[in-house]
Parts: structure tokens; sequence; C-alpha cells
């Protein structure tokens, strides 16, 4: 029997004031009872499940758990800082470096382009030389043929005026070259 059943079985018997104040007293003991008895209940069933499933240790595993990685990340954290430094630090070098090599190339271009101005200026010197001095071979050789060539044809006319000369007054200059001879002869003796 219900404490509800209890309570409306007898509520029409007692109808007196005194009968509803004890039935109410007892209904609310009985309320009370039930209810401290349901708690117990309660807490016994939580502390089987605690006990089997043990909730504090998955929380505390998982604080752990949690702590582990926040300690894990502040250290991968701290490490990468380390190496992003690192990387600029060789970036910064980096760029140096890159001045550097820029600026010694353009030292070595200079000092080659320099190299290769005067060495194709002293060639062009020295083949310059050369065209003169071939030039004023080639002039010589010509002079010299054209001399020589020259030479011949006023050999050739003097001989032939000097044949024709003889052929048509050889008797009279043969004469005349003798007395002149001759009168040289004169003139060295005194």
């Amino acid at each position: 029997m219900s404490i509800f059943d209890y309570v409306l079985g007898i509520a029409p018997a007692l109808a007196s004031e005194e009968a509803v104040k004890v039935v109410h007293h007892s209904v609310m003991e009985d309320l009370y009872h039930a209810n401290v008895f349901n708690f117990l209940i309660l807490l016994a069933i939580l502390v089987v499940l605690i006990r089997k499933f043990n909730p504090f240790a998955a929380i505390s595993e998982k604080q752990t758990h949690i702590a582990n990685s926040i300690k894990t990340a502040e250290e991968l954290k701290l490490q990468a800082e380390i190496e992003l430094d690192g990387a600029e630090k060789k970036i910064r070098r980096l760029d140096d470096e890159v001045s550097k090599i820029i600026t010694e190339a353009d030292g070595v271009a200079k000092s080659l382009s320099e190299k290769l101005i005067n060495e194709a200026h002293s060639e062009a010197d020295n083949l310059a030389e050369k065209s003169k001095r071939s030039i004023e071979a080639d002039k010589n050789k010509a002079f010299v043929k054209l001399s020589n060539d020259v030479s011949k044809v006023a050999l050739t006319i003097a001989e032939e005026h000097v044949r024709k000369t003889i052929e048509t007054d050889g008797e009279r200059l043969h004469k005349k070259f003798v007395d002149e001879f001759i009168e040289n002869l004169d003139n060295l003796k005194a």
C-alpha cells in the first residue's frame, strides 16, 4: 500500500482537524523517510558507478594528458622560435653573403673587362703595326719593282736612242768624245 492510498483511505474516516494533523504529520514523515531512503540508494548507486568507472581517475588522466600536451606544445613552440631565430639569422647572413658575392663578382667582372679591353687594344695596336709594316714592305717592293721596271724601260729607251744616234751621227760623236776626253786630260795635267 502506498502513501497516497493510505492517506486517501483514512482521510474520510478522520474528519477532524486533529486527525488531519496526524495524517499530515504521518504523510510528511513517510515522505521524508522515502526521500532519505531514495537519496541513500542514489548515493550507493553513485558510489558503485564511481568505483566501477572511476571518473576521477579519467578526469585526472585527462588533466595530466592536457597538461603534458600543453607542456609539449610550449616546448615545441620554444624550439620553433629558436629555429625561426636561427633561420632569420641565416637569412640575414645569406643577404650579406649574396651582397658580398655580388660585390666580388662586380670586381671580377670589371677587372676581367678591363683586361679584355686592354688585350683587345694591344692586339689592335699589334695588328695595326703589322699592317703598317706589311703596307710599307709592299710599298717598298712595289717601289723597287717600279724602279726596276722604269730603269729597264729607261735603259731600253737610252739604248735605242744611243743606237739610233750612233747609226746616224756615229762618226762625228766619236770624234767629239775623243776631243773632249783629250781636253779633260789636258786640264788634269795643268
